[in-house]
């Protein structure tokens, strides 16, 4: 029987092991990537949003006058009142029973919905100036820099996706090639085992439980290098930039990396056994 032992070939094992957790790291980081991308996006879409809190005592009539004027502007989407009531609902909805709180102590407010162009910074500049205005109490908008920044997450994203597509088939084949190493050089062990008639099976054992003892270790090795990449690059740089809100790697990358880094290399394994078993059923 074959019989393989990872410290007899320990460098091999180390380059396997290597182009495992990479094969694991980078088409996560992507994805992650791509999934900051979903948030540049909600936040632009609250950057493109404002709210017109109305004083107290201003009548329905004037909020509506209000939005009838906010609708002759070019670069808002939609204006529409929402009463006190509605506003109690909408803050129910959200926090459950407010204790105390009635629709008596909230305002009439205003909701608009802005373009997420370029013009958006002017847009909120016009907005701002309404809160000199007596039926006007505040006014809230959005970041406007954020909003600006929505448009081009959409192209970016499907860029991320794919090159995280690519760089897993990448990844396959650069596993299967390292693992069908180990198979090459115990080539002339297989071919004396295949022609005393050992079964099939008997043969790829040994390379199916090395791969998966490779697939543990650099999936471990990936789970700690996500691990890494979060603390050194994504959290320093969520600090830096207050306005975006980063994603954090998923709550079970950590834990599954492993059990990925076994199958991505039990299939890798595979492909390369595969080949060789077809050469050697063959006679190459």
């Amino acid at each position: 029987m074959i019989k393989l032992h990872l410290k007899d070939q320990w460098p091999a094992s180390l380059g396997a092991i290597l182009t495992i957790a990479a094969a694991l790291v980078l088409p996560a980081l992507l994805l992650m990537a791509a999934n900051t991308t979903e948030t540049v996006q909600e936040s632009a879409q609250v950057g493109a949003q404002a709210e017109i809190m109305m004083a107290a005592g201003t009548t329905p009539d004037a909020a509506q006058a209000l939005v009838k004027d906010l609708k002759g502007w070019g670069e808002v989407v939609e204006a529409r009142v929402q009463t006190p009531e509605q506003n109690l609902q909408a803050l129910t909805a959200q926090f459950g029973p407010l204790e105390g709180l009635g629709a008596a102590a909230l305002p009439t407010t205003v909701q608009v919905r802005l373009h997420s162009g370029d013009g958006l910074v002017q847009a909120h500049k016009r907005l701002g100036e309404l809160s000199a205005r007596a039926d006007v109490e505040a006014v809230q908008t959005g970041k406007a820099e954020v909003a600006a920044l929505g448009g081009a997450m959409e192209p970016l994203r499907g860029l991320l996706y794919g090159l995280a597509v690519v760089m897993a088939l990448v990844g396959l084949l650069g596993v299967s090639s390292v693992l069908g190493l180990g198979i090459f050089r115990r080539r002339e062990e297989i071919e004396v085992m295949h022609h005393l008639g050992a079964a099939d099976k008997q043969l790829v054992k040994p390379f199916v439980v090395q791969s998966l003892w490779l697939g543990l270790v650099g999936g471990a090795l990936a789970a700690g290098g996500l691990w890494l990449g979060m603390e050194v690059l994504a959290w320093p740089l969520m600090a830096a930039l207050p306005a975006l809100t980063l994603p954090a790697a998923p709550a079970w990358s950590p834990a599954l990396m492993p059990v990925v880094g076994m199958a991505v290399a039990l299939l890798g394994a595979m492909l390369s056994v595969r080949v060789y078993m077809r050469q050697l059923q063959e006679g190459v």
